[in-house]
Parts: structure tokens; sequence; C-alpha cells
């Protein structure tokens, strides 16, 4: 039996600060990477493997005149994947990858404002058996969400965007059968918007 569990999150934080005539300029960039897998090779045996994680991103800036720009990006992850079999050759395989963009520039009194973000995530599940008789299971539970607000004398900014899935497989089979299972779930936000 092998198991593999991975993660990766990365974090870039640009920004919070002046530039020009008083103007807040932030950037904020995030990428999250899960790998899960489970593996058994004939004999009687079972395995499992579960990876929970939290990403909480933020960035605040405020200036005088009751300018102010905040950008947040939040994540929770649950990945759960187990096998078991008597003889059999089951593999199970869970991938997520999220990134996360967004940019703001907030301008003094009531200067131009712009808010910019992006959000992708792509989640996929396999499962496989062969030989004898066995069964496998994966689940992701998905949230991933992007906030930006900004405020100066010329009026308030927003824009949210929210990803919340749940991919579920399972494959069972009696010995000599065999059988896969694949899921994939791919989405993909943009929006900007400024304000002269």
């Amino acid at each position: 039996m092998s198991r593999i569990v991975a993660s990766t999150v990365v974090v870039l934080l640009v920004g919070s600060s002046a530039f020009g005539l008083g103007a807040i300029d932030q950037i904020q960039d995030t990428g999250i990477n899960l790998t899960n897998a489970v593996d058994l090779m004939h004999g009687h045996q079972n395995g499992s493997s579960q990876q929970n994680l939290c990403v909480d991103a933020e960035q605040y800036a405020d200036k005088i005149c009751g300018t102010w720009a905040d950008q947040r990006l939040l994540g929770n992850f649950v990945q759960v994947g187990s096998a078991c079999g008597d003889c059999a050759v089951i593999g199970v395989l869970q991938t997520l990858t999220g990134v996360g963009s967004q940019a703001q520039f907030v301008g003094e009194c009531v200067d131009p404002k712009m808010e910019a973000q992006s959000l992708s995530l792509v989640a996929g599940q396999a499962l496989v058996k062969s030989g004898g008789a066995g069964q496998g299971n994966a689940q992701h539970v998905i949230v991933l969400q992007e906030n930006q607000d900004a405020n100066n004398p010329g009026g308030n900014m927003q824009e949210r965007t929210a990803i919340v899935g749940l991919q579920d497989s399972n494959l069972s089979g009696s010995a000599g059968a065999n059988g896969a299972v694949s899921s994939t779930m791919n989405v993909t936000t943009v929006q900007s918007q400024s304000a002269m």
C-alpha cells in the first residue's frame, strides 16, 4: 500500500502602501495545490487519507479623509480518500488547484478607484479497481471566496466571488470486476470595475 498526501499554499502579498498622490495600491496573489492518493496492491488491506486546509490572506490600508481599501481570500478545503480490498488493485487519486488574484487602486478624496479580481478552481477525482473484491471512495468539500472593498469620499466599491463545491466518487466490485470512476470540476471567474 502506498499513500501520498501533499499540499502547497503560496500567498504573495505586494502592496498596502501609498503611491503617487496618497493613493492606496494593493496586489494579492494566492496559489493552492492539494494532492491525496491511496493505492492498494493486492493482498487483504485498507488505507485512508484525509487533508483539511484553511487559507486566509487579507490586506487592509487606510489613509486620511476616509480613504481605505481591503481585500481578502478565504479558502477551506477537505479531501478524504479511502480504499479497501481483498487481492484487489485499487487506486484513489484526488487533486485540487485554486488560484486567486486581486488588485486595487484607490485614490484620495474623489480620485478614481479600481478593483479587479480573478478566481479559478480545478478539482478532480479518479478511482480504479481491478483484480479481487474491493472498493474506493473519494470526497472533496470546497469553499473558496474573494472579497474586495474600497472607499473614499467619492463613494464605496465592492466585489465578491465565491465557489462552493462538493465532489463525491465511489467504486466497488466483486472479484474479477474492473472499473473506473472520474470527475472534474473547473471554474473560472473574472471581474473588474472602476469609478472615475
